[in-house]
């Protein structure tokens, strides 16, 4: 969306979660057609139609109902994956829970999205809370002003300032 690749990454590389199908796709440029440009999609994990809850290599790893993708600055892709309640990082051919793994810790992650820092930050929509995770640092919360109902959507501008899509 304007934004250049992340360092590692190819150029023009679109991720996508597939909620209803448990699986993270790519969609890899590959040429044009008359002016529009052409993507192959492929599977980078989980398997279609097979949800649960599963670390590990990449075509054994599943999930339950992924909602988003971004990439992290090492080109890996950070999800939420909501039905289980967790954020997971796809890296080097496996998936692995980076936060969520403790009981309670959330309740519907529903978007993620980096910070300048390097902080990521998550849209809580059922626990009504935008959180913060740094592997330093583990889980947080961030304070806002006000309340939130049913945060969808999270994002922060170059100067740091958080952005919240809140129904």
């Amino acid at each position: 969306l304007g934004l250049p690749p992340p360092p590692g990454s190819a150029e023009g590389v679109i991720a996508v979660a597939e909620a209803s199908n448990h699986t993270i796709r790519l969609l890899t440029p590959g040429g044009s057609s008359g002016g529009a440009t052409r993507y192959t999609v492929s599977t980078l994990a989980g398997a279609a139609g097979q949800e649960g809850e599963a670390d590990g290599p990449a075509a054994q790893a599943r999930f339950r109902s992924p909602h988003a993708a971004i990439f992290d600055r090492d080109s890996s892709l950070v999800v939420p994956d909501i039905g289980n309640a967790r954020v997971r990082r796809i890296r080097d051919g496996r998936v692995e829970t980076v936060a969520g793994a403790e009981k309670g810790t959330f309740t519907y992650p529903m978007d993620v999205a980096f910070a300048p820092d390097g902080t990521l930050l998550i849209a809580d929509a059922g626990a009504n809370l935008v959180r913060t995770w740094t592997a330093a640092a583990g889980l947080g919360t961030l304070k806002v002003v006000g309340t939130l109902h049913t945060p969808h959507g999270v994002a922060a501008g170059p100067d740091g300032t958080v952005y919240v899509a809140d129904m």
